[in-house]
């Protein structure tokens, strides 16, 4: 049968047009996916969870073979100070089974340095307190979650959602509770900026960059949170032998679990035994523009001597010693 020419050229438009549809659907970051309003925790985590599923699913490989995504979870933060807590632990653990309830799209690996090879995404999430208008305290926790291609370093999807804080328990886990000072430095901002980041757009690079030592770092803090303290400090000599692990937050945790977790302070307790300043008296704004982070220890050890007094600063490149008193 002769096929007239005006119907080819209108077949071969239709099928350019539909490909054109198709790949437009699969060059196109998914959309990111927000909620209204506030929610109860746990509707608020299934929301922003599901979110981040329709993402993956909707992605740029929805025409080719959908295997199992093999995915790392980077333990959650309160993005206001860098501490994990209670609360985000109660995130992660939800979150975590959420996605596992999907064994076809999702296999949860352990956050370790041996997975690292064998997953394809990176999950990070972060809680943070929402601003009230200045009229009524606002109890309200702004949720973030983001799936990262582990090996282009862009986020494939992220979701957010509004949770009302009904009780939860903000108080920090034990490393974050023995270190008065806070640890939120360039590596837990940029974790927290991953976490926002739209689809289709590169997450921190200082933090992805970092990965390795970032596995390393949550292996020892996990030892530390269960009072094995001799493994912890192992750990974290290790990473800071690695080419990016000079970090405040490994630097904090070979202190606590070298001097106080294995009995090397005196005290009864953590505020008996040393404190930590890092504030605005020995933090001004001169030494913030430069990029420095100046922090005072004070130990009390074990055998008799006076309070030892070690102020170190922590600077762009490197961290050193700069007095010591006893």
């Amino acid at each position: 049968m002769k096929v007239l020419p005006s119907v080819r050229r209108a077949a071969a438009a239709c099928a350019g047009a539909v490909a054109a549809v198709l790949v437009a659907a699969c060059a196109a970051p998914p959309p990111q996916a927000t909620s209204v309003g506030e929610m109860p925790f746990e509707q608020a985590v299934a929301q922003a969870t599901d979110g981040l599923v329709g993402q993956v699913q909707k992605g740029p490989a929805l025409l080719a073979k959908l295997n199992k995504r093999t995915v790392v979870l980077d333990p959650m933060l309160d993005a206001a100070t860098g501490q994990q807590t209670a609360a985000t632990a109660l995130l992660e653990t939800r979150v975590s089974e959420r996605l596992a309830a999907k064994p076809d799209v999702f296999e949860i690996l352990p956050f370790q340095s041996a997975n690292l090879s064998k997953a394809q995404l990176l999950l990070t999430g972060t809680m943070t307190r929402v601003e009230g208008d200045g009229t009524t305290k606002k109890r309200a926790l702004q949720i973030n979650l983001a799936l990262t291609d582990l090996k282009t370093g862009t986020v494939a999807a992220q979701a957010s959602a509004i949770a009302r804080d009904d009780g939860l328990d903000h108080t920090p886990l034990p490393y974050y509770r023995d270190s008065p000072v806070l640890v939120k430095d360039k590596v837990i901002e940029g974790y927290a900026r991953t976490s926002a980041t739209p689809p289709g757009q590169r997450g921190d690079a200082f933090y992805l960059e970092r990965i390795n030592e970032a596995m390393l770092i949550n292996e020892a803090t996990s030892l530390y949170n269960q009072e094995r303290y001799v493994e912890a400090l192992g750990r974290y000599r290790s990473a800071l032998a690695m080419p990016t692990g000079e970090q405040l937050r490994v630097v904090n945790g070979a202190f606590l679990s070298e001097l106080w977790g294995i009995g090397g302070l005196a005290g009864r307790d953590f505020a008996q035994a040393f404190y930590v300043k890092c504030d605005g008296e020995n933090n001004t704004s001169s030494t913030i523009a430069a990029g420095e982070v100046h922090i005072e220890i004070g130990i009390a050890p074990a055998f008799p001597a006076e309070f030892v007094v070690i102020r170190i600063g922590q600077y762009e490149s490197d961290a050193s010693i700069i007095t010591t008193e006893v």
